[in-house]
């Protein structure tokens, strides 16, 4: 259904845009109100109160793989095949340490951070950073935070060598090292402490008129139930961490204009800045009970309900470490074996298919934004053929597997929780737990039971269902595409 969502723009230094406190409604005729009422001349809107609430961010963990890919997945534009090819050459050039790894807790024993922080601290882009940690919080000691999980593998993932972004050759190569350097960095800072301020604004008529207020062309509201709008905007008290990981200050909405930016240091400086969660143009505005601002347009908009949006490949990532699919060795593969077997597209944020990247020396073309994947009728089809489409209680799963108590559904075939399963074995298999040929030989078994079930289903039914879908297009249609795309499933807005 249609929702309408009134929206007023309050200027005394700048234009500054604010919701209603219920910002959106079925009632045209209600919204209509709200912004007959903001366009009435001399109307303004008085802060009425604000509330502010401290909070903090603890800084990251040393960084393991599975973060490494997500990361590369939604910020950099990169397919976690590719993010992992960048890395090794990193790592076989001597720039960072080896990037397949599970654990993000440092060596408290054999891990010297003044003899890594040494290392950048002239660096053109995060020396002023690497030299701050220095002379402050491991002035004195060397031994690196405690926090994190050690999985017994290989360390986390940090930089070994200062490079230049020359050094590195740019492009795909400076993306993944920037992000390693940075990280890295940040999680020897310390926690980012900041305070959100909401301010709720009633919407008054200016003095000297008539009407419920003064005026008879107010529509709307009343002296004691005014019309409310809210503004927000968040203050960094201790930028912390956030001075290496800049991108955590956007996350937050604060994230000021280059020329606004007066915190030092970096890792654990502690200058204040303020910006608007909601669109960042908020700097001008003292938040503070009592002030009234004057009102310079308002506008009502009509929206439609939207779908959930298409699975991003970052989420897909954290969602397989999540439940225990893929290993740091092979997470990679799997996703790029969804994209490459023609299961699922890849598409921006616009609906358009990811186009391949740019030859060298030739033109270049615009970003696309975003890594959306959007099933193809092949992908849907192949569930279709296990049956019931992985729908089912996940714990039924795993009983099922590690026996022979319940009939030899195909479904299971695609369900993730069989894979977590046979991870968690290998795994136990290692540490000596499981003996090797007694968990080949029970899976054998099970898996060929399955198989041999779906082999009589689609007898049984001649193939129809999931089998017709495999004779269609292996891509969606460019009409297909368009209309989820006018839907809103790419998208969150």
């Amino acid at each position: 259904g249609k929702t309408l969502r009134s929206g007023t723009v309050l200027s005394p230094t700048e234009e500054d845009a604010v919701e209603g406190e219920d910002s959106s409604t079925y009632d045209r005729a209600l919204a209509q109100s709200v912004i007959d009422d903001a366009s009435t001349p001399g109307t303004v809107a008085k802060i009425s109160r604000v509330v502010s609430t401290p909070q903090s961010i603890p800084p990251p963990v040393g960084l393991n793989t599975v973060r490494l890919l997500s990361a590369g997945s939604k910020a950099m534009g990169m397919s976690p095949k590719q993010v992992m090819n960048v890395a090794e050459k990193l790592y076989g050039s001597g720039l960072i340490s080896y990037p397949r790894t599970e654990t993000t807790k440092y060596d408290p024993r054999g891990f010297d951070v003044r003899h890594a922080l040494n290392e950048h601290s002239r660096h053109p882009e995060w020396g002023r950073t690497a030299g701050h940690l220095l002379r402050t919080k491991y002035r004195d000691d060397g031994r690196p935070p405690r926090r994190g999980t050690d999985r017994g593998d290989h360390p986390p993932i940090t930089p070994l060598k200062s490079a230049s972004r020359e050094d590195v050759g740019g492009g795909a190569a400076w993306r993944v090292y920037d992000f390693v350097c940075r990280t890295f960095l940040g999680s020897l800072g310390d926690e980012l402490k900041f305070t959100r301020n909401v301010a709720t604004l009633d919407l008054l008529p200016g003095s000297g008129g008539g009407g419920a207020y003064g005026d008879s062309r107010w529509s709307g509201g009343t002296a004691s139930s005014p019309h409310r709008f809210e503004m927000e905007n968040v203050e960094v008290d201790n930028v912390g961490f956030a001075g290496a990981c800049r991108w955590v200050l956007r996350d937050i909405g604060a994230a000021p204009a280059p020329a606004r930016t007066p915190h030092k240091g970096g890792g654990g400086g502690n200058g204040r800045t303020r910006s608007n969660n909601r669109n960042n143009d908020v700097g001008g505005i003292d938040l503070r009970e009592g002030l009234t601002l004057p009102i310079t347009s308002s506008r009502l908009s009509s929206l439609s309900t939207r779908p959930p949006p298409f699975l991003q490949e970052h989420e897909l990532i954290e969602l397989m470490d999540e439940h225990g699919i893929g290993t740091d060795a092979s997470m990679a593969a799997h996703v790029s074996n969804v994209v490459d077997r023609g299961y699922v597209v890849l598409c921006d944020e616009t609906g358009t298919p990811l186009r391949p990247p740019s030859r060298p020396g030739g033109p270049l073309r615009p970003r696309q934004v975003g890594r959306y994947m959007v099933p193809t009728p092949l992908g849907v089809g192949l569930l279709g053929v296990f049956g019931d489409g992985g729908e089912g209680n996940a714990t039924e799963d795993v009983a099922a597997a590690d026996g022979d108590r319940h009939p030899p559904s195909p479904a299971l075939l695609s369900r993730p929780s069989i894979r977590a399963r046979m991870e968690s074995e290998v795994s136990q298999i290692a540490r000596g737990e499981l003996d090797k040929d007694e968990v080949l030989s029970e899976n054998l078994r099970w898996f060929e039971r399955r198989y041999g079930a779906l082999e009589e289903a689609l007898s049984r039914n001649g193939g129809r269902g999931g089998v017709d879908e495999f004779a269609r297009s292996l891509c969606p249609t460019r009409k297909g595409l368009g209309r989820w795309r006018r839907m809103g499933a790419f998208k969150e807005q």
